[in-house]
């Protein structure tokens, strides 16, 4: 592959990277911060989430670090609770709340991805959707939870792919896509713009 074709994954997070990394695809990580603060009350919480992806991107573009790159990727996931959205618990008692909220129901995380084509000056947004149900959990559970600090910059304060699985009864969807980039969807957006993926032979929908 074309070592030009680098792309800039606008997140700190390791998930995000572990998960690209699993794809195969050369990139380097320049992230910047970005209020990912979501508007009051309910709304399209799809088309917020992929926004909030393209402003990651947006917030590096333009980075001294990053000149000259031409693939950039944002992304952002959050949980919904009946209607309300949370991103990531700003302390551990935050987290204990929000796991209180979880335990013992279903809840969606939602992953809105970002890709940005400098060449072409073009965004494609799109986003996933997962339904978690975790098991019930007793105060003890969720007090020691809480102690091992997986909640520390996750949205949702638990981590799926870490100690968390233990309280997770069921997952309709992407696994991936709780994890924080849905690997599939990912791929298809490169793909569909022209992305050399396989070398230089681009493989398209029939």
């Amino acid at each position: 592959m074309n070592t030009g074709e680098t792309i800039v994954l606008a997140s700190a997070s390791p998930r995000r990277r572990e998960l690209l990394a699993q794809m195969g695809l050369p990139f380097v990580v320049c992230a910047a911060e970005v209020d990912e603060s979501f508007p009051a009350g309910r709304g399209d919480f799809d088309v917020l989430c992929g926004e909030l992806a393209r402003r990651k991107v947006e917030a590096v573009v333009d980075m001294p670090e990053v000149r000259g790159r031409r693939w950039f990727i944002g992304a952002d996931t959050v949980v919904l609770v009946d209607g309300e959205v949370f991103g990531k618990p700003g302390d551990e008692g935050e987290a204990r709340r929000l796991l209180r909220r979880l335990a013992g129901r279903s809840h969606e995380a939602l992953t809105g991805v970002a890709l940005y084509d400098r060449l072409r000056g073009r965004f494609s947004l799109a986003s996933e959707k997962s339904r978690v149900t975790f098991s019930p959990m007793s105060e003890a559970e969720i007090a020691w939870y809480a102690g091992t600090g997986e909640w520390r910059g996750v949205a949702g304060g638990y981590r799926i792919q870490g100690r968390g699985s233990r309280f997770i009864q069921r997952l309709e969807g992407n696994y991936n896509t709780v994890m924080g980039l849905p690997i599939r969807t990912m791929y298809v957006m490169l793909r569909d713009n022209s992305y050399p993926l396989m070398g230089d032979e681009i493989f398209r929908e029939a």
